[in-house]
């Protein structure tokens, strides 16, 4: 064997051995990767579910409560602040989760009963303040919206 003969044999070997090591080299770089993709969206499905909880702990307390205890009784009059209080707290409630904020699912199973009943309760005052809006607004979107959307969803089977 000549020595050009050797000198190809061995630049062979030495590229497949290089292409082994990149290859490797580049597989674990792609594993630390996508184990990294992994952890940075199970925190943030973390904060999400966090941040349903935040909205949840504020929906049993405060004005809120004082709105949801006038809906045990008599139906809601017309112009009654806390009501109106509890409509937009649902509005950012869906919103929350339609911008990914908040996690639909712990928001659905945690105000989906809720919104069921309250919607049906304040379906009239919703539909009063939706043809207010289109008189005298434009809106991105009505009143409700997000009680309705809440509702709707939570009626839904599970996937």
């Amino acid at each position: 064997m000549r020595l050009k003969d050797i000198s190809t044999i061995a630049a062979t070997w030495v590229s497949i051995a290089a292409a082994i090591t990149g290859g490797y080299f580049g597989l674990q770089s792609y594993r630390a990767s996508v184990e990294a993709q992994r952890q940075a969206e199970e925190r943030r499905l973390d904060e999400r579910v966090l941040q349903t909880f935040t909205l949840f702990q504020r929906f049993e307390g405060g004005e809120l409560a004082a709105a949801r205890e006038a809906l045990l009784g008599e139906p809601p009059a017309q112009g009654n602040r806390e009501i109106y209080a509890l409509i937009d707290f649902f509005d950012v409630v869906w919103l929350c989760v339609e911008q990914e904020i908040c996690d639909r699912e712990s928001a659905l199973h945690l105000f989906g009963p809720y919104a069921q009943g309250y919607y049906e309760a304040l379906q009239p005052i919703v539909a009063h303040n939706r043809e207010a809006e289109a008189l005298s607004i434009q809106v991105v979107r009505p009143s409700g919206w997000g009680l309705q959307n809440i509702a709707a969803a939570a009626a839904q089977p599970a996937d």
